[in-house]
C-alpha cells in the first residue's frame, strides 16, 4: 500500500478520516504520516459537517500547502445517489424497481440511504438500458462479437488486465457505437433524453467508485465536476459549493 501511494505521489487513501472535534491535531498527524511514507500531497477526508471548519483551519495555515481536505466519498455518493433520484422522479423508475424490491425500500433506494441496494439497482438498470438500445436488429453486425466474448473470458480469467482491454479496438468500436445510441436516443425524444443523461449519471457513480478504490485524483476530480450540476438541479446547493470550492483550488 505505502509503495503503491509512494508511486502516485498523491493518494486518496488516507491514514484516517477524522470524526473529532481535534482538527488541527488529526490534520497535522496526517502530515506527518504522510510524509513519513514520501507522499507528496496528504489528502484528508471530512464529512460534511467537519470539512467546512477544517478547510478554513488548512486555508489559514501556511504550513499545510499540502494538504487537501475533501469530502467523504461514502456520503458524497449518498447526496449524488439523492439527487439522481430527485431528478428522476416520475420517470417510472420506482415502478422499475418495486418489479423486484419492496415500495418502502425502494423509496429509500431512490434517496441514497439504502446506499448498497442503490448502487446495485442503478447499475443493474443502467445494464438493461444499454442492452434495450443494442437489442435493435443489425445494430452489432459491424462488431467481432466472438472476439468480444474471448476478452470477457480473458478478463475474467485475469490473463488480461482491465487497461489492455479498455485499449482493443473492438472495445472502442463497440463503445463509438454506444456513444452513437445515446446521441440518436437522445434526439428522438425528451423521454430518451431523460434516460440518455440517466444512463451517464449511473456511469459517472462507477467512475467515481473507480477513483476512490484506485486513488485516481485526477479521475476524482473529474468525476466531481461532472457531480455539481445534478447536485445543482436537485437543490443539495451545499454540496455543489463545497466541490466548487475543492475543485477551484486543487486541479489536475
Amino acid at each position: 500500500m505505502a509503495s503503491k501511494m509512494k508511486n502516485r505521489n498523491v493518494a486518496l487513501h488516507q491514514p484516517g478520516s477524522l470524526q473529532s472535534n481535534n482538527y488541527l491535531y488529526g490534520i497535522v498527524l496526517c502530515t506527518k504520516t504522510c510524509e513519513k511514507h514520501g507522499l507528496r500531497i496528504c489528502p484528508v477526508t471530512f464529512d460534511q459537517p467537519l470539512y467546512i471548519k477544517a478547510a478554513e483551519i488548512v486555508a489559514s495555515s501556511q504550513n499545510l500547502e499540502k494538504v487537501i481536505v475533501r469530502l467523504g466519498g461514502f456520503h458524497l455518493l449518498m447526496s449524488y445517489l439523492g439527487s439522481i433520484g430527485h431528478i428522476m422522479t416520475g420517470s417510472g423508475i420506482a415502478d422499475l424497481w418495486q418489479t423486484v424490491y419492496a415500495k418502502g425500500s425502494v423509496i429509500h433506494m431512490l434517496y441514497g440511504y439504502a446506499f448498497s441496494r442503490a448502487i446495485r439497482a442503478h447499475i443493474l438498470t443502467l445494464s438493461v438500458l444499454i442492452g434495450v438500445l443494442l437489442g435493435t436488429s443489425g445494430t452489432l453486425d459491424g462488431i467481432d462479437k466472438d472476439h468480444l466474448a474471448n476478452l470477457y473470458r480473458a478478463l475474467l480469467n485475469h490473463d488480461q488486465n482491465v487497461a489492455d482491454v479498455a485499449d482493443n479496438e473492438c472495445v472502442k468500436q463497440l463503445s463509438n457505437l454506444i456513444s452513437k445510441l445515446f446521441d440518436q436516443a437522445a434526439i428522438q425524444s425528451r423521454t430518451g433524453k431523460l434516460w440518455v443523461q440517466y444512463i451517464r449519471q449511473v456511469a459517472l457513480i462507477q467512475h467515481c467508485i473507480r477513483a476512490e478504490r484506485t486513488g485516481d485524483w485526477k479521475l476524482y476530480l473529474w468525476c466531481v465536476r461532472k457531480m455539481i450540476p445534478h447536485f445543482h438541479a436537485a437543490g443539495h446547493l451545499q454540496y455543489a459549493n463545497l466541490l466548487g470550492c475543492t475543485c477551484n483550488r486543487w486541479k489536475p
